[in-house]
This record gives structure tokens, C-alpha cells and sequence, in this order.
């Protein structure tokens, strides 16, 4: 990325509001032209578990945050050719420091943003080393398209599905399930899909 690009953001607002909880971030913008900025958070402080893409603009409400934990948020700007900047100033939420999750356990989270239109979110958790298949099925019950398969190591990740099937097509509005298959351990999340 261009020297001048790696800028700190500066978060100059930090607002949060009952449960369900939404924190409402500004930041002052970059001197360059960016596909995004990306908004990064988790409940350690420089341990970011979690990220999505806010677009070109210097706000962003993240929504369906659990309520009375501690977030520590921080912004960066990723340009037309997919460098990012450094992370801007870490800003810290009210709450309370998160309790720490249990190792044990596969996981996957409801998809942000659900319903959705351009494309989802979805973050996994592995206890260990782990084969999986994370897949897209239709109401139907038919596999549309693979997100994830193969052999992951242990620990949490992110993949994004932006709204086509296994062909590159856009699917149509509608329910969909999105399945992560470890051996015999199957997880299933429900999501929406609104063209």
C-alpha cells in the first residue's frame, strides 16, 4: 500500500444503546480513495475476532452485539487494490470483559447481516484441527454451493457468501441454511436472503 495510505483512522464516537446492543462508530476519513473501510472488534483488547466491510463511509452501527460485554473496536481502509491500512486508534465499549469461551466446543454463529442481500457474514469456531464441510442448501434440502471444505486448524474463522450458487449465479430471495459437517457433528444456521 502506498506510504501516504497508512494512516491511523481516528474513532471520534462511541455511543452504545440497550440491549438489543448496537454500537455507532465515526471515524474521520482517509486523504485517499478506498473501496472500504473495514471495522474490526472483539472482547481483547488487539485480539480482533471479528470484522466486516462498512463501505465508503466514515459511520457504521454494528448490530446484534451481546449486551453488558466490553468491545474493542478499531477501523482500517482497504483500497481498490485490496491493501489495507494499519488499524486506526483502538476505542473500548462499556461493559464487562467477556467471560473466556470454552475450548471445547465447534461452533457457528448466526450469519451478519441476516437477512442480507448483497452478501453474508458467517464465523466458525474449531476445538481442534478439524475436516469440515461449511456448505449453502436450499429449502429444498439440495447443497447449492461449498464455502469451506477440507482440513482447518483449530481456532476461529470467517467466510463470506455473497448470495450465488456453486455456478457463480445469483440465487433468488428466499430461505436458505447454511450447514458446517465436522465427522458426525452437523450445525445448522437459518438465513434469509432479500433481493
Amino acid at each position: 500500500m502506498r506510504t501516504y495510505f497508512n494512516i491511523l483512522l481516528l474513532l471520534i464516537l462511541l455511543i452504545s444503546t440497550a440491549f438489543p446492543r448496537t454500537i455507532k462508530l465515526r471515524w474521520d476519513e482517509v486523504d485517499d480513495v478506498i473501496l472500504t473501510y473495514r471495522v474490526y472488534w472483539g472482547t481483547r483488547s488487539g485480539n480482533y475476532t471479528e470484522f466486516i466491510d462498512a463501505g465508503n463511509r466514515s459511520s457504521f452501527e454494528l448490530a446484534g452485539l451481546r449486551d453488558n460485554i466490553r468491545y474493542y473496536l478499531a477501523v482500517t481502509a482497504v483500497d481498490y487494490w485490496g491493501n489495507e491500512s494499519a488499524f486506526s486508534n483502538e476505542v473500548v465499549s462499556s461493559g464487562e470483559l467477556a467471560p473466556a469461551e470454552s475450548p471445547g466446543k465447534y461452533h457457528l454463529d448466526v450469519n451478519y447481516p441476516n437477512p442480507f442481500n448483497s452478501g453474508t457474514s458467517f464465523r466458525f469456531t474449531l476445538p481442534k484441527d478439524s475436516d469440515i464441510d461449511l456448505s449453502i442448501y436450499n429449502s429444498l434440502g439440495q447443497k447449492i454451493k461449498v464455502l469451506a471444505e477440507g482440513p482447518f486448524q483449530a481456532g476461529r474463522r470467517q467466510v463470506w457468501w455473497d448470495g450465488t450458487n456453486a455456478f457463480g449465479e445469483a440465487v433468488s430471495s428466499g430461505a436458505y441454511f447454511c450447514v458446517l459437517q465436522v465427522g458426525p457433528i452437523r450445525l445448522t444456521r437459518s438465513i434469509t436472503l432479500l433481493r
